[in-house]
């Protein structure tokens, strides 16, 4: 069974690399380069793991995991 991750960082070389390592090592990788992105890909699609960014502008990463937490119940 194929996993998906979801990978959010502001920094495109970060994405870049994690996206690369996930790939290799299986996983589906989905990637948003800020919190909005995230949230709306999440309305769309269901992840199994979400790496998140903590510093990013805009909504932080903190704000988007409570947002993912409280829509997830």
């Amino acid at each position: 069974m194929e996993r998906t991750v979801l990978v959010v960082d502001d920094h495109a070389r970060i994405v870049e690399i994690l996206r690369d390592y996930l790939e290799a090592a299986g996983f589906t990788v989905r990637t948003a380069a800020d919190g909005a992105t995230a949230l709306a890909l999440l309305a769309r699609e269901a992840v199994d793991c979400v790496v998140l960014d903590i510093m990013m502008p805009g909504r932080d990463g903190f704000a988007v995991c409570r947002q993912i937490r409280a829509s997830s119940k």
